[in-house]
């Protein structure tokens, strides 16, 4: 993939994007509400490809997969639905559905299998793309997003402030029963004791982090590791600069979804 980047929209490809997908028979509704979880394909700084996925609870919704003429037939539409897809895990999506007039082989050879479109969730049912069609009568798809294989270009991988976590920032993929996160921590800041059935192994990327649990305070410097059992209650903070870590959790940590 030569001089190609994958990346999430700015608002400033909109026009791009709209462009394109008129160019390819695609609606353009809604494109401006999903912005979160849309990708494009840039190529010396123009969009040549683009495609979404619209959130609806556990499931998600495929629209807007199209690449310019000049670079179709080179795998690029293969590659926005694989980090597609690692969105929809980013986002704990259970099932993917789709709508398709003429691509049905392509979307087969990636995974996903017709369904009649009653048996689609009625969210999906009730999103613009299903209820108004541009065109023809579309097939509706499905892909179970479980038991496969997700790689996460670090694109996609976008760090996202927590709420109940003010100076924390993170992201996390999760498989069934295993978890990973990275955060990053500004200065001086302090979470308060916690436990939780999850184990920990936490491993710093750099700054320090200083963790208090069974009555004294450990630090953990940059490429140093903490292993923290399930159920022991501890606190953890910064001091005068930043951290940046990464932790594996088992069974997965829910509140991180």
């Amino acid at each position: 993939m030569e001089n190609m980047h994958c990346r999430y929209m700015r608002p400033a490809d909109l026009q791009s994007i709209q462009d394109l997908l008129r160019q390819n028979g695609l609606p353009i509704e809604g494109i401006e509400r999903n912005q979160s979880t849309f990708l494009v394909l840039e190529k010396k700084g123009r969009v040549v490809g683009c495609g979404g996925v619209e959130l609806l609870g556990s499931s998600g919704l495929l629209r807007s997969l199209a690449v310019t003429e000049q670079e179709r037939s080179r795998g690029y539409g293969r590659q926005l639905v694989e980090q597609l897809f690692a969105v929809s895990s980013l986002h704990a999506i259970d099932d993917l559905f789709l709508l398709t007039i003429d691509k049905m082989g392509f979307f087969e050879k990636n995974g996903f299998s017709p369904i009649p479109r009653s048996e689609a969730p009625q969210q999906v049912r009730a999103t613009e793309l299903c209820t108004v069609h541009c065109c023809g009568t579309p097939t509706a798809m499905k892909k179970s997003m479980h038991a496969q294989p997700l790689h996460f270009a670090k694109e996609t991988l976008r760090l996202q402030k927590q709420k109940d976590l003010p100076g924390v920032e993170m992201w996390a993929v999760a498989l069934e029963k295993t978890m990973l996160t990275c955060f990053t921590v500004e200065a001086n800041v302090s979470s308060p004791e916690h436990s939780h059935e999850s184990e920990q192994i936490t491993m710093v990327l750099s700054g320090s982090l200083y963790f208090s649990m069974a009555g004294k305070v450990s630090r953990v410097g940059e490429g140093e590791v903490i292993a923290i059992p399930a159920n022991l209650p501890h606190a953890v903070h910064t001091r005068e600069e930043p951290a940046r870590a990464v932790d594996a959790w088992s069974p997965v940590m829910e509140k991180y979804r």
